[in-house]
């Protein structure tokens, strides 16, 4: 692709759902030996879609879209494992219906609610909680220009999944009631059963040693929501427990602590005011959002 060399491409496969090319492990990419018949594209810039369009293409691809934008939310921080992000959501509008947008780090400023925009370079992505298609910021190529509205009258926007499923709410941790300690497999990641300086994982069969590493935790923390002064359970594991401690320990990496069993559940019992975003239904921790004690 840097030299913008003619190639030839065999043993590949065609989608017809989505009308892509796909790349296989045997797919045999060779050099052209005489110049092609036709001109080589300067820009692969995708065409305008539309939002019902979208919903049927597959996840990673990169689209173009004119939309208007309701429901801006406000800014939010979240922790990933590259640092701290700021991103901001909002429900995109067309004349063919209405899907999410997120937009990161240096695009949460661009867009303004009620206005209308055309959208280059947003990546199709697919929510893994509720399977959901929505439009996420590319890292690279983004852009977005208001343009005139549209002429037609617009759907309502309708109710994503995840907002019916899931509540965001500022928390106190007041009790909790069990911490549970478990290995997880080096190699694919799932619970293992067994004690011992070695256990082999019974769904990759790979037999492994045991290191601080491996470890990993998951509670059932009693909580209380700091506006409505609600009550109730919620189970943590060890992905939502790791982002409350580094949140909430000064001075203290959370992995240094995370084999400490009564450390951990003096720490918790600590965080008296973090926005955490839950699963109604299945009473599960989704995301740490904020840590309003700093």
């Amino acid at each position: 692709m840097a030299n913008r060399s003619p190639v030839k491409v065999t043993k590949h496969e065609y989608n017809e759902r989505y009308h892509n090319i796909v790349i296989k492990n045997t797919t045999s990419v060779s050099d052209m030996s005489h110049p092609l018949d036709f001109a080589r594209a300067e820009s692969i810039s995708p065409s305008v879609s539309t939002i019902s369009t979208i919903k049927t293409t597959s996840p990673h691809e990169l689209v173009s879209l004119k939309a208007s934008v309701n429901h801006l939310s406000g800014t939010k921080t979240i922790n990933m494992n590259n640092g701290i992000l700021k991103k901001r959501s909002c429900m995109l509008q067309d004349t063919t219906g209405t899907i999410e947008a997120v937009f990161w780090e240096e695009w949460i400023d661009i867009v303004e609610n009620e206005k209308t925009y055309m959208f280059t370079n947003f990546r199709v992505k697919k929510n893994n909680y509720t399977k959901e298609v929505y439009v996420n910021t590319a890292k690279d190529g983004f852009q977005a220009e208001e343009c005139e509205p549209f002429e037609q009258i617009l759907p309502d926007v309708q109710p994503k999944i995840a907002d019916i499923a899931t509540k965001q709410a500022t928390v106190s941790i007041i009790g909790v009631k069990s911490l549970t300690k478990y290995n997880t497999c080096s190699g694919c990641g799932r619970k293992m059963e067994g004690n011992g300086k070695t256990v082999k994982c019974e769904t990759c069969k790979l037999k492994q040693r045991i290191s601080p590493e491996s470890i990993s935790w998951y509670a059932c923390l009693f909580l209380q929501n700091r506006e409505t002064k609600e009550k109730f359970y919620l189970t943590a594991f060890n992905r939502e427990l790791t982002a409350l401690l580094e949140e909430n320990i000064e001075d203290v990496i959370a992995e240094d602590v995370i084999e400490d069993e009564e450390t951990i559940t003096d720490f918790l019992l600590d965080i008296d005011n973090v926005e955490i975003r839950y699963h109604i239904a299945k009473g599960k921790l989704i995301e740490v959002v904020n840590n309003l004690n700093i």
